[in-house]
């Protein structure tokens, strides 16, 4: 490559970047004292038309212009074509005062900013459009994946929850995120390494080891105490047996101190010990209950 290419494309991205530094000069909209008195000295309608050139869009800009404009309409055209702020912390709220913001979004193709501004809600939202292959596709970036995945999770798509979609959930209970598994297993996927992510992102999440031997003893006698965490588990068909559940984790999760903890729950139950122990027993957990009461 030549000298002479070299300095020219290192010419183009400085120029680039002078274009970018000097030709966007919005900022954030503030009402300062000189803009105060900027407003006082001259009209409305010209500080209007050029808001969008000067600022971006913000709660506090769009709360101070839109009483200023004349209907919905033209409420709606100076919002399309404006930039939003970087803060974009109470847009929705400042939209819904004059029309449903996500409604006009929508109906803008602003798919994108919906989730943007509305977060999880945002997602919901077009999840109940319909638009699932959409929120899928917009998942793979990283500043949409967590509202998407919790969406998911509120609307109890567990099938829709794996990859890295999953890893943003596994910080409920690991009892939680495994009735997740249990349904997705009972569809027929492999969920092996996926127990074992939710047991590593549930342990990183609340600071130290799971301590199965405490779901063992409410599952064995209280289990109602566990309603609130059962959404997916009633859609898998009922709560999990306990002793299949200790198994079908010490089966599949990859972690030493975890299966020595469940051992110890065992240590006087040579029936379970040995299907622990147990090469050839199965590792499904409909599989286990199934063995356990044959």
């Amino acid at each position: 490559m030549s000298k002479k290419y070299d300095m020219c494309r290192g010419n183009r991205k400085f120029l680039l970047f002078y274009y970018f530094v000097l030709y966007d000069m919005k900022k954030n909209f503030e009402l300062t004292p000189e803009l105060f008195k900027k407003l006082l000295e001259g009209d409305k309608e010209s500080f209007i038309a050029a808001f969008n050139e000067e600022y971006y869009l913000s709660r506090k800009g769009i709360e101070c212009v839109f009483p200023l404009l004349a209907d919905n309409s033209a409420r709606q055209a100076f919002f399309l074509k404006g930039t939003l702020s970087k803060d974009r912390k109470g847009i929705v709220d400042a939209l819904d005062v004059y029309f449903s913001a996500y409604d006009f979004l929508f109906e803008n193709q602003k798919y994108a900013d919906i989730v943007e501004l509305g977060y999880t809600e945002g997602a919901e939202f077009l999840y109940e459009k319909g638009a699932k292959s959409l929120l899928i596709e917009y998942a793979a970036k990283p500043e949409f994946i967590h509202p998407i995945a919790k969406a998911f999770y509120n609307k109890k798509e567990w099938l829709l929850l794996e990859g890295e979609l999953f890893k943003e959930v596994v910080h409920a209970s690991l009892f939680e995120t495994s009735g997740v598994l249990a349904v997705q297993e009972k569809a027929g996927r492999n969920v092996k390494e996926a127990l074992s992510v939710a047991y590593r992102g549930y342990e990183a999440y609340a600071g130290g080891g799971y301590r199965p031997e405490i779901l063992y003893e409410v599952l064995s006698n209280t289990p109602s105490h566990l309603v609130d965490l059962c959404d997916a588990w009633y859609d898998w068909g009922k709560l999990p047996d306990a002793d299949a559940l200790e198994i079908w984790w010490y089966k599949n999760v990859e972690n030493e101190v975890f299966k020595e903890k469940i051992l110890k729950i065992f240590k006087k139950n040579r029936k379970i010990l040995a299907a622990l122990q147990d090469t050839n027993f199965p590792t499904t957990l409909l599989e286990i209950e199934k063995a356990l009461n044959s």
